[in-house]
């Protein structure tokens, strides 16, 4: 009979305390699954399958020591999820921080131009009459390519406006520079010598 109780009691007690640790309740007021505030307000995204989902790319070439800009462009438009009833002006900016391109340099901010930073998403529809443009510009955020001889990148963030809300997943367009080094550049010229190509 002894060793029953020996077995039963601490049995009996790890049940109880098992059971009252389940039993807790969520505090009065308190949340029991946490999860974002969500808004009701039209989505304000970049979804660009001509760029590869939101991925440009724009090309360098160090010549003998002097970085040449080939002509690329990246094209981009801007999109809301619902129309308004009112013209929207939305406008992009360099963004350092949001860049994480695995195996390429994050430049600072001056590495491109963008041609476009505004453009306008008419009352009634859902894209941007034109394009963002953006190119490669020289200065010293691009020189840091020719320290590193690596390809640099670049990311583009939706800046805030009025009455919509920037899409947290598709808020970004992800810019790669591709660093070349040759004796000769493609799409121009270095003294006269045109490349040939074969």
């Amino acid at each position: 009979m002894k060793s029953i109780l020996k077995i039963t009691l601490p049995a009996l007690v790890g049940l109880a305390t098992l059971f009252t640790a389940c039993q807790s309740e969520p505090e009065v007021g308190s949340n029991l699954y946490d999860k974002a505030a969500s808004s009701n307000l039209p989505k304000l995204y970049i979804h660009d399958l001509a760029n590869l989902g939101n991925q440009g790319v724009l090309r360098v070439v160090n010549a003998n020591g002097e970085l040449n800009l080939l002509e690329d462009t990246v094209k981009f438009y801007v999109r809301l999820s619902s129309p308004l009833d009112h013209d929207l002006e939305v406008s992009v900016s360099e963004n350092p921080s949001a860049t994480k391109q695995a195996g390429a340099t994050a430049l600072e901010k001056g590495a491109v131009n963008i041609l476009t930073p505004t453009v306008t998403i008419a009352k009634g529809t859902t894209v941007s009459a034109e394009p963002i443009k953006v190119v490669a510009q020289l200065g010293n955020a691009l020189d840091t390519l020719m320290s590193t001889r690596n390809n640099g990148a670049v990311t583009l963030t939706l800046n805030p406006a009025q009455g919509v809300d920037v899409a947290s997943n598709y808020g970004n367009m992800n810019i790669t520079v591709n660093y070349k080094e040759s004796n000769i550049v493609a799409n121009g010229n270095n003294d006269g010598i045109q490349e040939i190509t074969t």
